[in-house]
């Protein structure tokens, strides 16, 4: 039987520029003096815990209830979301115990890069020239991703501090054109050169929707990933809502696997 378990607030430093009305409250569960988790939950609703690894899923369950029960008796917390990188069968567990049912989840699916088989890019393309493709590109973005609600509803502003992060490359951000000229499709990349081996990324796809039915996501999916192993990298990665039938049926096709899964978790 697990020593008796005893939660208590933690003593953590104030975050600069946060007033103390806003600033969450951190809560710890101990065993015999040693610290198996922390937990803490935002004015949001977000609840952020850290449990030790051999904490198996009934336990696991048991420390997270304590410490929830904690903070919302110490605090005034009320949990509304709870996201988990690489989530595994405990934290669904915990999840449970929490009354909280998963709502979102996102696959990382990885490939060997050249893909087996030769398959070759068919698209013409240029690199995005910034200055220049900026609202073109959010146009299109925009009527692709009308509907989703992280990458949906994008302004000139949102790239333009997209642009500004250390990672972006403009020669990775693939654009096709029409006949016309006209944008219709994009592959943006994002290479993950502190990742061993490094990872070239899919970061986003997306095609206009009166570009349909021609095959052209398969062929930006296919254009990135060349372009991304003429880089020199190893393997390419993506995620995908795991919601997104079609979607995961094409990466699936062209050899990507599953190799891990984010999971939002919201209250009922």
């Amino acid at each position: 039987m697990p020593d008796a378990l005893s939660v208590r607030t933690a003593d953590v430093p104030a975050i600069p520029g946060t007033a103390d009305a806003e600033a969450p409250t951190w809560a710890m569960a101990e065993r015999a003096d040693w610290v198996v988790a922390h937990a803490r939950c935002d004015r949001d609703g977000d609840l952020t815990l850290l449990l030790e690894d051999d904490l198996a899923g009934s336990d696991a369950a048991t420390v997270a209830a304590a410490l929830v029960d904690h903070l919302r008796d110490h605090a005034g917390a009320r949990v509304v979301r709870w996201f988990v990188r690489g989530a595994r069968a405990r934290d669904e567990a915990v999840a449970a115990r929490l009354a909280l049912a998963p709502s979102r989840e996102l696959c990382q699916m990885r490939v060997p890069l050249p893909l087996p088989g030769g398959r070759a890019p068919v698209l013409p393309w240029r690199a995005f020239v910034p200055g220049q493709d900026e609202q073109a590109w959010v146009t299109v973005n925009n009527r692709a991703f009308a509907d989703h609600r992280d990458q949906g509803g994008r302004t000139v502003e949102d790239l333009l501090a997209l642009e500004a992060e250390p990672w972006f490359d403009p020669a990775g951000f693939l654009l096709h054109h029409d006949e016309t000229g006209a944008l219709d499709g994009f592959c943006w990349t994002k290479v993950h050169r502190d990742a061993d081996p490094p990872l070239g990324e899919i970061y986003v796809i997306g095609v206009d929707p009166r570009a349909h039915g021609q095959g052209l996501g398969r062929a930006l999916v296919l254009t990135g990933l060349d372009w991304l192993q003429r880089t020199g990298l190893g393997q390419g990665m993506l995620y995908v809502d795991a919601d997104n039938v079609a979607a995961v049926a094409l990466y699936r096709s062209l050899g990507f696997v599953a190799v891990s899964r984010d999971v939002e978790f919201r209250a009922g």
